[in-house]
């Protein structure tokens, strides 16, 4: 896969660097003619600097030495693309060796090769620093690595075993990974163990056995403010749990695909999937994904009871179940305050499925979803679902059962209108008998004044099935503070769905000031049912911008 031809757009590579040298310098190749030969005469701590050139080497670092590897101008996108280690297609173009400790700043790393070592740069059993680098177009992989840390690379058209593998204690920050392939594990990160972070990435375009854009098997493991756009796998294309319980938050996953064999469970999860896993899913924008099963989230396996909270989950497809979710063989997952929206099924359930698994909906939203069958939610093969203080569409008897199912109806459920923002469509492409082509354009699921979801859920979200989950987070998905009185009844409920209604705000700017009054008094006199600002300003939900929603802002100004 060429990374450059991706339709996505990855954003700017920038590039800093903060290596402090505490020993001698040594120049290559003024010094020394070669990068392995100036390494072997380092001392601890030195570092070598390598003007820009041509380097066909396989350099391998000392054990229990550690030596600062750089170009001239790590900083310097010129230099750093002027600057190669080329493998030669025989072995890692860079190996530091258990005990062996190395900073690795600035440079072109291509054409390592599989024939003796993994990635790129190897670093099993010693620590890397690897900052600031293109790893480009090696034959193993990109980094393969224990407990590494790997800052502001470009990393992209890697083989075999993808863009990154840590089998524990990675930190994988700010990088751009696109465009890797793996036969094995994850086709952009993939980390195994407890204590890895992975945040700030632009993960693209990447296409792996098990997880397109990022796997994990840990626990204690960070998973966040993430870009995971594009990405494809049987399983999992944008994210990849298998075992443990990370962490993935605030992270945009989103048009990855799960793409389509003869076996069902091998085309699951477009966005996210869980394999015998408990994440906590938080904050997270999961859109525009594909698979069989589960084109937004899909979850299996009697250990997977992961958190699925305050997320928005919209515009997703799938082929066969579960536009939005998909649960198979003994998941339990506990869902509450997510907006579930106008995702997609060509057969069962366009919102939520669960077959042979539990689950519990609070606070959720699932509106505008369509399947043949069961368009907000299907239960199937002894599944039991508890349900409370959503607002489904269609209500109770909208959701469709098989035999031996059972749906606990709880209280405050409802069936009416959300009163998006904005509904967001479906564009048909032109081709409007074809709906294989129909793109998702995201609309606004924030909540007008007056929609029945505010202050319409319940603050106790306890699920026996997760003791843990026990209270809702601080924020919602744009940032604004839960739980807010939302009605101005004296008491503070939280909204049903993703996002917490802040009276006064028409802008919808997380706060209530003084461009709040002007946009009200702007919109004075005009038709709240025709304009969609003077909606907004309707802050009364009177049907008219008037004096009355002056006040209303006023009493709320901060």
């Amino acid at each position: 896969m060429n990374w450059k031809m991706c339709s996505v757009n990855t954003a700017a590579f920038v590039l800093c660097l903060g290596v402090v040298c505490t020993g001698a310098q040594i120049q290559v190749p003024a010094d020394y003619p070669t990068i392995q030969v100036a390494i072997e005469a380092a001392a601890d701590g030195d570092a070598i600097i390598v003007a820009p050139g041509l380097y066909v080497e396989n350099v391998e670092t000392i054990q229990e030495r550690a030596v600062i590897l750089t170009s001239e101008d790590p900083t310097d996108p010129d230099t750093v693309a002027q600057t190669i280690i080329d493998g030669n297609g025989v072995k890692p173009c860079v190996t530091v060796p258990y005990g062996g400790e190395a900073v690795i700043a600035g440079f072109t790393i291509t054409n390592g090769s599989s024939l003796m070592g993994l990635g790129g740069i190897n670093c099993l059993g010693g620590h890397a620093t690897v900052v600031n680098n293109m790893i480009l177009s090696n034959l193993a992989g990109g980094v393969y690595a224990t407990g590494a840390t790997v800052i502001q690379n470009m990393i992209a058209d890697n083989q075999m075993y993808g863009g990154v593998v840590s089998l524990y204690s990675a930190v994988v920050t700010d990088n751009i990974v696109a465009g890797n392939v793996s036969l094995v594990y994850t086709g952009g990160i993939d980390v195994v163990g407890a204590s890895n972070h992975i945040t700030g990435n632009v993960v693209s375009c990447n296409k792996g056995a098990n997880g397109g854009g990022i796997g994990c098997s840990s626990a204690e493991s960070l998973i966040t403010d993430n870009t995971i756009i594009g990405n494809e796998s049987y399983l999992g294309a944008g994210i990849w749990c298998r075992w443990g319980g990370p962490v993935i938050a605030d992270n945009l996953i989103a048009d990855n695909k799960a793409y389509l064999s003869d076996t069902e469970t091998k085309a699951s999860g477009g966005g996210i999937a869980c394999e015998d896993s408990s994440p906590t899913i938080i904050g997270n924008v999961i859109v525009r994904n594909e698979a069989q099963w589960g084109g937004g989230i899909f979850c299996t396996g009697s250990s997977s009871k992961p958190t699925i909270m305050n997320n928005l989950i919209a515009g997703n497809k799938a082929a066969v179940m579960g536009g939005a979710i998909a649960l198979r063989e003994g998941a339990a997952p506990s869902f509450a305050a997510n907006t579930m929206v106008y995702n997609r099924s060509k057969q069962y359930g366009g919102g939520v499925v669960a077959v042979k698994s539990q689950a519990s909906l609070v606070d959720c939203i699932l509106w505008g979803n369509s399947a043949p069958t069961g368009p907000e939610l299907v239960l199937a093969n002894t599944a039991e679902v508890t349900v409370k203080h959503c607002n489904i569409a269609g209500g109770q008897s909208a959701a469709f059962l098989t035999e031996g199912c059972t749906l606990a109806w709880g209280a405050g459920n409802i069936d009416a209108d959300p009163l998006f923002v904005d509904t967001g469509r479906w564009d048909d492409a032109g081709t409007p008998g074809d709906a294989s082509d129909d793109v998702f354009i995201l609309g606004d699921y924030r909540l007008l004044p007056g929609s029945p979801c505010i202050d319409a859920g319940t603050n106790d979200v306890d699920n026996p099935a997760t003791p843990d989950v026990e209270a809702l987070p601080d924020m919602d998905l744009a940032g604004i503070a839960r739980i807010i009185d939302g009605d101005l009844d004296g008491t503070a409920t939280i909204d049903i769905g993703a996002y917490e209604y802040l009276p006064g705000d028409v802008n919808y700017d997380g706060k209530v000031n003084i461009l709040d009054l002007i946009s009200v008094r702007n919109s004075l006199g005009k038709d709240a049912a025709s304009d969609p600002a003077a909606r907004r300003c309707d802050v009364n939900n009177d049907g008219a911008v008037n004096v009355l929603d002056i006040i209303v802002v006023r009493n709320q100004l901060k």
